[in-house]
Protein backbone atom coordinates (compact mmCIF):
# COMPACT_ATOMS: atom_id res chain seq x y z
CA UNK A 1 0.00 0.00 0.00
CA UNK A 2 2.81 2.41 0.96
CA UNK A 3 4.56 1.73 -2.34
CA UNK A 4 1.36 2.50 -4.26
CA UNK A 5 0.93 5.78 -2.37
CA UNK A 6 4.51 6.77 -3.12
CA UNK A 7 3.97 5.98 -6.81
CA UNK A 8 0.86 8.17 -6.92
CA UNK A 9 2.71 10.98 -5.18
CA UNK A 10 5.56 10.73 -7.71
CA UNK A 11 3.22 10.91 -10.64
CA UNK A 12 1.37 13.85 -9.11
CA UNK A 13 4.60 15.74 -8.43
CA UNK A 14 5.73 15.11 -12.01
CA UNK A 15 2.52 16.51 -13.42
CA UNK A 16 2.71 19.55 -11.15
CA UNK A 17 6.37 20.14 -12.06
CA UNK A 18 5.65 19.92 -15.82
CA UNK A 19 2.77 22.38 -15.42
CA UNK A 20 5.02 24.80 -13.55
CA UNK A 21 7.69 24.53 -16.28
CA UNK A 22 5.15 25.20 -19.05
CA UNK A 23 3.67 28.12 -17.13
CA UNK A 24 7.13 29.62 -16.62
CA UNK A 25 7.89 29.24 -20.34
CA UNK A 26 4.64 30.96 -21.27
CA UNK A 27 5.38 33.76 -18.81
CA UNK A 28 8.90 34.23 -20.17
CA UNK A 29 7.60 34.27 -23.76
CA UNK A 30 4.97 36.86 -22.81
CA UNK A 31 7.61 39.05 -21.16
CA UNK A 32 9.87 38.71 -24.22
CA UNK A 33 7.00 39.62 -26.56
CA UNK A 34 6.22 42.69 -24.43
CA UNK A 35 9.83 43.84 -24.55
CA UNK A 36 10.00 43.35 -28.33
CA UNK A 37 6.78 45.28 -28.76
CA UNK A 38 8.26 48.17 -26.79
CA UNK A 39 11.24 48.45 -29.10
CA UNK A 40 10.81 51.32 -31.58
CA UNK A 41 12.01 50.31 -35.05
CA UNK A 42 12.97 53.37 -37.09
CA UNK A 43 11.20 53.71 -40.44
CA UNK A 44 13.57 53.87 -43.39
CA UNK A 45 12.16 55.85 -46.30
CA UNK A 46 13.45 54.74 -49.70
CA UNK A 47 13.74 57.70 -52.06
CA UNK A 48 11.45 57.54 -55.08
CA UNK A 49 14.11 57.64 -57.77
CA UNK A 50 12.62 58.50 -61.18
CA UNK A 51 12.98 55.74 -63.77
CA UNK A 52 14.43 57.30 -66.91
CA UNK A 53 12.74 56.67 -70.22
CA UNK A 54 14.67 54.22 -72.39
CA UNK A 55 16.93 55.89 -74.90
CA UNK A 56 16.59 54.43 -78.40
CA UNK A 57 19.68 54.66 -80.51
CA UNK A 58 19.11 53.37 -84.04
CA UNK A 59 21.68 50.75 -84.97
CA UNK A 60 23.19 50.16 -88.39
CA UNK A 61 20.81 47.92 -90.30
CA UNK A 62 23.23 45.81 -92.32
CA UNK A 63 26.88 44.91 -92.66
CA UNK A 64 29.75 45.20 -95.07
CA UNK A 65 31.74 42.00 -95.51
CA UNK A 66 35.04 43.88 -95.71
CA UNK A 67 36.35 46.94 -93.90
CA UNK A 68 36.29 49.50 -96.74
CA UNK A 69 35.95 49.63 -100.49
CA UNK A 70 39.36 49.72 -102.18
CA UNK A 71 39.24 52.24 -105.00
CA UNK A 72 41.78 53.95 -107.25
CA UNK A 73 41.27 57.19 -109.13
CA UNK A 74 40.58 56.70 -112.84
CA UNK A 75 40.11 60.33 -113.84
CA UNK A 76 39.24 63.71 -112.35
CA UNK A 77 35.72 62.69 -111.30
CA UNK A 78 35.66 58.91 -111.02
CA UNK A 79 37.17 56.08 -109.02
CA UNK A 80 37.38 52.36 -109.85
CA UNK A 81 36.81 49.52 -107.38
CA UNK A 82 39.85 47.24 -107.17
CA UNK A 83 38.11 44.14 -105.73
CA UNK A 84 34.58 42.89 -105.07
CA UNK A 85 32.82 44.75 -102.29
CA UNK A 86 29.73 43.25 -100.62
CA UNK A 87 26.95 44.76 -98.51
CA UNK A 88 24.14 42.78 -96.81
CA UNK A 89 21.03 44.82 -96.04
CA UNK A 90 18.47 44.44 -93.25
CA UNK A 91 16.41 42.06 -95.41
CA UNK A 92 19.40 39.74 -95.78
CA UNK A 93 19.90 40.61 -99.44
CA UNK A 94 23.50 40.52 -100.64
CA UNK A 95 24.52 43.47 -102.82
CA UNK A 96 27.77 42.86 -104.70
CA UNK A 97 29.73 45.68 -106.29
CA UNK A 98 32.18 43.77 -108.52
CA UNK A 99 35.77 44.78 -109.15
CA UNK A 100 35.81 47.39 -111.89
CA UNK A 101 32.74 49.24 -110.60
CA UNK A 102 33.01 52.95 -111.40
CA UNK A 103 31.92 55.47 -108.79
CA UNK A 104 31.92 59.23 -108.44
CA UNK A 105 31.27 58.99 -104.71
CA UNK A 106 27.46 59.18 -104.70
CA UNK A 107 24.65 59.37 -107.24
CA UNK A 108 23.39 62.68 -105.92
CA UNK A 109 22.65 65.55 -108.33
CA UNK A 110 24.92 68.58 -108.03
CA UNK A 111 21.98 70.77 -107.02
CA UNK A 112 21.51 68.75 -103.82
CA UNK A 113 25.16 68.59 -102.74
CA UNK A 114 25.05 71.71 -100.57
CA UNK A 115 22.62 69.92 -98.25
CA UNK A 116 24.22 66.47 -98.36
CA UNK A 117 27.94 67.19 -98.18
CA UNK A 118 30.99 66.24 -100.22
CA UNK A 119 30.23 63.23 -102.43
CA UNK A 120 33.75 61.85 -101.88
CA UNK A 121 33.63 62.02 -98.10
CA UNK A 122 35.02 58.81 -96.61
CA UNK A 123 31.89 58.18 -94.56
CA UNK A 124 29.81 58.02 -97.73
CA UNK A 125 32.11 56.20 -100.09
CA UNK A 126 31.39 52.58 -99.09
CA UNK A 127 27.63 53.04 -99.48
CA UNK A 128 28.11 55.02 -102.70
CA UNK A 129 30.23 52.34 -104.38
CA UNK A 130 27.53 49.69 -103.95
CA UNK A 131 24.78 52.13 -104.91
CA UNK A 132 26.61 53.24 -108.06
CA UNK A 133 27.21 49.63 -109.10
CA UNK A 134 23.46 49.16 -109.39
CA UNK A 135 22.42 52.46 -110.94
CA UNK A 136 25.17 54.66 -112.36
CA UNK A 137 25.17 54.63 -116.18
CA UNK A 138 28.96 54.13 -116.27
CA UNK A 139 28.28 50.65 -114.88
CA UNK A 140 25.69 49.63 -117.50
CA UNK A 141 27.91 46.73 -118.61
CA UNK A 142 27.76 45.06 -115.17
CA UNK A 143 25.46 42.03 -114.79
CA UNK A 144 23.87 43.52 -111.66
CA UNK A 145 23.18 46.93 -113.22
CA UNK A 146 19.57 47.98 -112.50
CA UNK A 147 18.52 44.43 -111.65
CA UNK A 148 16.50 45.78 -108.70
CA UNK A 149 13.89 48.54 -108.65
CA UNK A 150 15.22 52.06 -108.28
CA UNK A 151 13.21 52.45 -105.07
CA UNK A 152 14.91 49.42 -103.48
CA UNK A 153 18.38 50.46 -104.67
CA UNK A 154 17.98 53.94 -103.16
CA UNK A 155 16.67 52.54 -99.85
CA UNK A 156 19.66 50.17 -99.75
CA UNK A 157 21.85 53.26 -100.07
CA UNK A 158 20.17 54.75 -96.97
CA UNK A 159 20.77 51.59 -94.93
CA UNK A 160 24.37 51.34 -96.15
CA UNK A 161 24.97 54.94 -95.06
CA UNK A 162 23.84 54.06 -91.53
CA UNK A 163 26.08 51.01 -91.55
CA UNK A 164 29.00 53.20 -92.63
CA UNK A 165 28.50 55.37 -89.56
CA UNK A 166 26.84 58.33 -91.22
CA UNK A 167 24.61 60.12 -88.64
CA UNK A 168 20.98 59.15 -89.07
CA UNK A 169 19.74 62.66 -89.87
CA UNK A 170 22.40 63.08 -92.56
CA UNK A 171 21.60 59.64 -94.00
CA UNK A 172 17.93 60.63 -94.27
CA UNK A 173 18.84 63.81 -96.16
CA UNK A 174 21.08 61.93 -98.59
CA UNK A 175 18.43 59.26 -99.13
CA UNK A 176 15.87 61.97 -99.88
CA UNK A 177 18.23 63.65 -102.35
CA UNK A 178 18.92 60.39 -104.17
CA UNK A 179 15.25 59.41 -104.19
CA UNK A 180 14.10 62.75 -105.63
CA UNK A 181 16.99 63.51 -107.96
CA UNK A 182 18.84 60.25 -108.50
CA UNK A 183 18.46 57.82 -111.39
CA UNK A 184 15.19 56.01 -112.00
CA UNK A 185 14.45 53.22 -114.44
CA UNK A 186 11.63 51.02 -115.61
CA UNK A 187 9.28 51.15 -118.55
CA UNK A 188 9.46 54.40 -120.48
CA UNK A 189 7.30 56.08 -123.05
CA UNK A 190 7.14 59.47 -124.75
CA UNK A 191 4.44 61.65 -123.22
CA UNK A 192 3.93 65.32 -124.07
CA UNK A 193 7.44 65.61 -125.43
CA UNK A 194 9.15 64.12 -122.37
CA UNK A 195 10.10 60.62 -121.36
CA UNK A 196 8.10 59.16 -118.47
CA UNK A 197 9.89 56.57 -116.38
CA UNK A 198 8.17 54.59 -113.67
CA UNK A 199 5.01 52.58 -113.22
CA UNK A 200 3.36 52.41 -116.64
CA UNK A 201 0.82 49.83 -117.86
CA UNK A 202 -1.79 49.38 -120.56
CA UNK A 203 -5.45 49.96 -119.81
CA UNK A 204 -7.94 47.10 -119.93
CA UNK A 205 -8.74 47.79 -123.61
CA UNK A 206 -5.02 47.73 -124.41
CA UNK A 207 -5.16 51.05 -126.21
CA UNK A 208 -4.39 53.56 -123.43
CA UNK A 209 -1.25 53.95 -121.35
CA UNK A 210 -1.87 54.43 -117.62
CA UNK A 211 0.88 56.36 -115.84
CA UNK A 212 1.16 56.20 -112.04
CA UNK A 213 2.43 59.72 -111.37
CA UNK A 214 3.21 58.89 -107.74
CA UNK A 215 5.84 56.45 -108.94
CA UNK A 216 7.15 58.08 -112.08
CA UNK A 217 9.44 60.86 -113.21
CA UNK A 218 9.18 63.26 -116.13
CA UNK A 219 12.69 63.25 -117.53
CA UNK A 220 13.76 66.24 -119.63
CA UNK A 221 17.41 66.53 -118.59
CA UNK A 222 19.79 65.42 -115.87
CA UNK A 223 19.11 68.34 -113.55
CA UNK A 224 16.28 68.36 -110.99
CA UNK A 225 13.32 70.53 -111.86
CA UNK A 226 12.25 73.54 -109.79
CA UNK A 227 9.36 71.44 -108.50
CA UNK A 228 11.74 68.70 -107.35
CA UNK A 229 13.98 71.25 -105.61
CA UNK A 230 10.97 72.71 -103.81
CA UNK A 231 9.89 69.22 -102.78
CA UNK A 232 13.41 68.56 -101.50
CA UNK A 233 13.36 71.70 -99.35
CA UNK A 234 9.95 70.72 -97.95
CA UNK A 235 11.22 67.23 -97.16
CA UNK A 236 14.27 68.64 -95.34
CA UNK A 237 11.99 70.72 -93.14
CA UNK A 238 9.77 67.72 -92.41
CA UNK A 239 12.78 65.56 -91.53
CA UNK A 240 13.96 68.23 -89.09
CA UNK A 241 10.55 68.74 -87.51
CA UNK A 242 9.19 65.18 -87.41
CA UNK A 243 12.43 63.16 -87.08
CA UNK A 244 10.81 60.23 -88.94
CA UNK A 245 12.07 56.68 -88.92
CA UNK A 246 13.63 55.37 -92.09
CA UNK A 247 10.47 53.44 -92.88
CA UNK A 248 8.28 56.52 -92.32
CA UNK A 249 10.56 58.51 -94.61
CA UNK A 250 10.40 55.84 -97.31
CA UNK A 251 6.60 55.73 -97.15
CA UNK A 252 6.33 59.51 -97.45
CA UNK A 253 8.68 59.63 -100.41
CA UNK A 254 6.90 56.80 -102.22
CA UNK A 255 3.36 57.99 -101.47
CA UNK A 256 3.90 61.70 -101.90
Amino acid sequence: MARRILLYLGITLGIITQAIIIDNQNQLQAELDAKLAAVVVPTIEIPDFPIPDPVYTPLPKGEFLSTHARVIRSDRDNWVLEEDFVYIDSFGKEWVAPAGTITDGASIPQAFLSATGDRLDGDYLDAAVVHDAYCQTDNAALDIYRTETWQYVHYMFYEALLTSGVPEQQAKIMYTAVYLGGPRWGEDVELNGSVVIGSIENSADGDTLIVDTNNSLMVENNEPTAEELAQFEAMLQWIEDADPTGEELRERLENG
